[in-house]
């Protein structure tokens, strides 16, 4: 909500930039105010489990690099380091190239910026809603990854063109936020989930930890590269943050390799029981 917040204070109010922070920071005190005296304790079943006696036992905790070795969790974090990459280099960088790149004013830079957040909040609702309304949460998924990928290839051939970014930019905020948010949040948590199941060791919290961690680390490295291509000008920063959307969309792909190699090799032995029989 911050960058409704400066747009609503500077368009109405003509708040300078420092009344804008100070604002934003005292929101943030009151709410990790209000998180810290809500907080709960986990319950008391979420950390043991019960041997056939009823006696409870604490379960053994997941390594991670055990951990990186089990479904998904390698190609997620590496999704998530692509996405998380690309969301905050458009989230930090947009308003700074409105300005200085296509001579926007500051209250439509913030304007911009504010569209992109609610299509970053309208998209975290739809991915939720449709991965639970569906009977895969990979599909949501992997439709939002293409419908990201497509975005960002239209962006950077209209990046000149101020007017198609206040309808594309949402649409980035909707596909690049919306996606990141169902990976790291039902995608991670139904992974974990799996493992403890499969193997009957704790891993929700460290699965998601790994992915989490990884996307971090996309965002710092996404702020250091985006600030060396903006010398070679605002088609290298873009056509970057295109390429690891791109680069997203491959490493999804990627997972699926495992599955289509044992469908290849499923069709070619029932088509060889084909020709015995003949």
């Amino acid at each position: 909500m911050g960058a409704q917040f400066a747009y609503l204070t500077q368009h109405f109010f003509a708040f300078t930039w420092a009344q804008v922070y100070l604002g934003c920071g005292t929101a943030a005190l009151v709410m990790s105010f209000c998180v810290l005296m809500l907080n709960t304790r986990a319950p008391p079943y979420a950390r043991v489990s019960v041997d056939p006696s009823g006696t409870e036992l604490e379960r053994p905790s997941v390594g991670i690099l055990e951990a990186l070795r089990y479904g998904k969790v390698a190609i997620y974090s590496i999704i998530c380091f692509f996405l998380k990459f690309s969301h905050y280099g458009y989230l930090f960088w947009l308003p700074y190239y409105m300005k200085n790149g296509l001579n926007f004013s500051d209250r439509s830079a913030v304007l911009i910026l504010m569209l992109y957040d609610l299509g970053y909040l309208v998209g975290s609702f739809l991915t939720g809603y449709l991965s639970d309304l569906l009977p895969s949460r990979q599909a949501v998924l992997n439709g939002g990854i293409l419908l990201a990928t497509a975005f960002a290839v239209a962006n950077q051939y209209w990046i000149d063109s101020g007017s198609v970014q206040f309808v594309l930019f949402p649409l980035l905020g909707m596909t690049v936020g919306g996606t990141l948010v169902l990976l790291t949040t039902a995608c991670a948590t139904d992974l974990g989930t799996e493992v403890e199941q499969t193997r009957g060791k704790k891993a929700t919290a460290t699965i998601v930890g790994i992915i989490e961690g990884c996307g971090s680390l996309g965002a710092s490295l996404g702020q250091l590269a985006i600030g060396l291509l903006v010398a070679l000008g605002w088609k290298a920063v873009f056509g970057a943050l295109t390429a690891v959307v791109v680069g997203a969309a491959v490493s999804n792909f990627a997972g699926y390799l495992p599955v289509l190699r044992q469908m290849f090799r499923r069709g070619r032995n029932i088509q060889r029981e084909k020709w015995v029989r003949m």
